[in-house]
């Protein structure tokens, strides 16, 4: 595997994070499901010294007082990415974690230098159903193919947390 699994500590706590790659940096946010390591994120840090951190609750990790939403998270990273590096960042976002981009673009522009966002979370209409809890029915509302999406290996556990989480 490309990315090597590291811990640091933050202000409210320690953040478990993947980190690949070498040259301009890269912020990854994972989705509500929690970090998957696929083939785009490998060539990505080939090219790039990319971030993946684990936000607090998934795959396992623990919850940081006050770290309650899309905002208080982007706060987090924000701190994260002052930990990591002076550079400017490109900022990826995939589902919640597009939400959570978005608010790093808002809250501290001058990091960020360009924003990416894949099915952004937190963008849909206030009158729009709840996201469903079944983990088939998210998989189909998340992904145009979720057939093709690799076999989560996480257990029941951990799956179900992660989507407790993301809810």
């Amino acid at each position: 595997m490309i990315y090597e699994k590291k811990e640091t500590k933050l202000a409210g706590g320690s953040l478990t994070y993947y980190h690949g790659g070498t040259g301009r940096p890269v912020l990854y946010i994972h989705s509500g499901s929690g970090v998957r390591m696929t083939e785009p994120l490998e060539t990505l840090a080939k090219s790039f010294s990319v971030y993946m951190p684990i936000l607090p609750g998934y795959d396992g990790t623990k919850e940081i007082g006050g770290v309650d939403d899309t905002k208080a998270l982007a706060e987090l990273l924000i701190e994260f990415a002052g930990q990591m590096s002076t550079e400017k960042w490109d900022v990826m976002g995939h589902s919640i974690g597009g939400a959570v981009a978005a608010w790093i673009a808002i809250l501290a522009p001058d990091i960020v230098d360009q924003l990416i966002l894949t099915a952004p979370g937190g963008v849909q209409p206030k009158d729009a159903l709840p996201l469903p809890t079944d983990p088939k029915k998210m998989l189909a509302a998340a992904y145009a193919y979720p057939e093709k999406i690799k076999p989560d290996d996480r257990t029941p556990d951990v799956a179900a947390k992660n989507r407790e989480m993301a809810l």
